[in-house]
């Protein structure tokens, strides 16, 4: 069992990973603390009514103004992830989006994408169930996965014709609720959950319906009984409007849909999890964090408490950050509006280091940990860190180069490490001749590189 006081590395890493990282106040204050003080100040947030987002408007006007395209989207939303307020709610969000993964249009259009982000974010710490049914009607997802286009159709002399898709009833098994580690459905399953999706419409993004409308067509709907994992769902006695509601039902009822979540959550969060069957209990934390979404009927707010209290959490291998998290954090710490001028060098940094939100690569989203560590997006990462010192260096003061406490409370570290000493060091020794403005930037760019910075 930790220690229950909360050391300045605790504040440090679990702001590094929950929270876009810590800012040098935020050490200090929240050092010394009772580390479940620390995890509930992050989970615990107020009502959402009362919540305060100084950038509501804005996303308001994205949300229904078809003028707006996806950059002017990404824009908004890495000031959101740098300033916002409630820094896991934000966090969260980028994990859903990773989750359930959606691409930018052209449809869905930059408007279903910031509605999409928006359901994603009002649901992050709340039930999964019903977030699994707002994302099965999502207007965005819809069009993504092809959901639209699943229907049924008359034919002649009384007999219906089916156009049923199952990419996303596919994916719903795979990717979202149950995995691959073990399958536990089968090839017919995935298309009897076709067919209880059909009917659904998401309108196109430059309809006069708009691009967030979503309507329920009983028409195009497959009305005959579907056998899902066992179960039996519609028929003419039924609510078809709400078959999608029994899919996500029967796929949370199956044993192994906590623990697929779990290890979402751990790889997401804390580290990769060696696992390969889910049903296997090999995993402390997965076993932890599963076992808190059955008690809670899937509250993801206490799955995640008990995730960041765990001590196979706190304690375990640091994992590489994401670049959205190196450049959400690196503005945070250095007080740089990601909204402003800046905006396009970095959007252009995170995709040559293989990261653009409201783009990820495919369905599966983006990868964990040290599939980051290419070559190509190492030295993505490296221009990173150059451009986060020349935004900040035009407008602060920067420490003594030789000031290397003073650097690691800059960028929301505890300390560094003996290795990144020793090597910031060996520079200063070797450049003794050079300007103190060179030098300041040289110890930055190493920190900023350093496994103490990118490793969290």
């Amino acid at each position: 069992m930790g220690s229950p006081t909360a050391t300045r590395a605790d504040v440090a890493r679990l702001y590094g990973r929950a929270a876009f990282g810590a800012t040098g106040p935020e050490l200090d204050e929240l050092t010394g603390q009772p580390y479940a003080d620390v995890v509930s100040r992050l989970v615990d947030l107020p009502d959402r009514p009362v919540r305060v987002y100084l950038d509501e408007v804005k996303r308001t006007q994205l949300e229904t103004n078809a003028e707006f395209n996806i950059d002017e989207c990404e824009r908004w939303w890495l000031e959101r992830m740098r300033s916002g307020l409630f820094p896991l709610e934000e966090r969260m969000t980028l994990f859903w989006h990773d989750h359930f993964a959606t691409g930018y249009g052209p449809d869905p259009f930059a408007r279903s994408m910031i509605r999409q982000n928006q359901t994603l974010r009002v649901n992050a710490l709340g039930n999964y169930r019903p977030l699994c049914n707002a994302v099965t009607l999502d207007p965005a997802m819809l069009q993504y996965l092809s959901g639209t286009e699943s229907y049924v159709s008359p034919g002649p002399g009384g007999t219906w014709n089916r156009h049923v898709n199952e990419n996303y009833g596919r994916e719903f098994f795979e990717l979202f609720t149950l995995g691959v580690n073990p399958q536990v459905y089968t090839e017919a399953d995935m298309k009897e959950s076709a067919r209880a999706l059909t009917g659904w419409i998401a309108y196109s993004s430059d309809s006069v319906q708009g691009a967030n409308a979503v309507q329920f067509n009983l028409n195009r709907h497959d009305r005959g009984v579907k056998n899902v994992l066992g179960t039996a769902i519609g028929g003419p006695a039924t609510d078809e409007p709400n078959e999608y509601k029994r899919i996500t039902d029967v796929a949370l009822a199956q044993p192994v849909a906590s623990r697929h979540l779990a290890w979402k959550l751990v790889a997401h969060f804390g580290y990769v999890p060696a696992v390969t069957n889910l049903l296997d209990d090999t995993d402390p934390l997965i076993t932890k964090v599963a076992a808190s979404l059955r008690a809670t009927d899937w509250n993801i707010k206490e799955a995640v408490r008990t995730m960041l209290l765990a001590d196979e959490f706190r304690y375990s291998t640091p994992r590489v950050r994401m670049p959205v998290e190196l450049i959400a954090h690196g503005c945070k710490a250095l007080n740089i509006n990601a909204d402003e001028n800046v905006f396009p060098q970095f959007w252009l940094l995170a995709q040559r280091a293989g990261q653009e939100v409201f783009r990820p690569p495919n369905v599966s989203g983006w990868p964990y940990d040290k599939a980051w560590l290419s070559q190509t997006k190492t030295l993505a990462r490296y221009d990173i860190a150059v451009q986060l010192f020349q935004k900040w260096s035009l407008k602060a003061t920067a420490p003594a180069s030789t000031d290397l406490a003073g650097w690691a409370r800059l960028l929301g570290l505890a300390g560094l490490s003996q290795t990144t000493t020793t090597a910031v060091n060996g520079y200063l020794t070797a450049r003794a001749a050079a300007t103190e403005a060179v030098k300041q930037a040289a110890v930055f760019i190493l920190i900023a590189t350093s496994p103490d910075w990118q490793v969290m």
